[in-house]
């Protein structure tokens, strides 16, 4: 598990979206957390226990709980 610091990318533990990390409160107990819904920028004090770092390359369409899983091949079989 990364550390989460300020500009880190962050989840909730439950899922959700990718957000950023724009700073904590003194005790650290608490994240200040943007994100994007739609076009409108949100953000919101979040509990630092319920968040999950995430390495840029995952954020990508990371946006469920739900693990990634490779697509399966297109194959097709011609009978005689």
């Amino acid at each position: 598990m990364q550390s989460i610091q300020k500009g880190s990318l962050v989840r909730l533990l439950s899922g959700g979206p990718v957000m950023t990390v724009q700073g904590f409160s003194n005790s650290r107990d608490v994240a200040l957390c943007a994100w994007f819904d739609g076009a409108t920028l949100r953000s919101e004090p979040l509990v630092t226990a319920s968040l999950v770092g995430i390495a840029g390359a995952d954020a990508r369409g990371l946006h469920s709980p739900a693990p990634l899983v490779p697509a399966r091949p297109q194959v097709t079989v011609e009978l005689p």
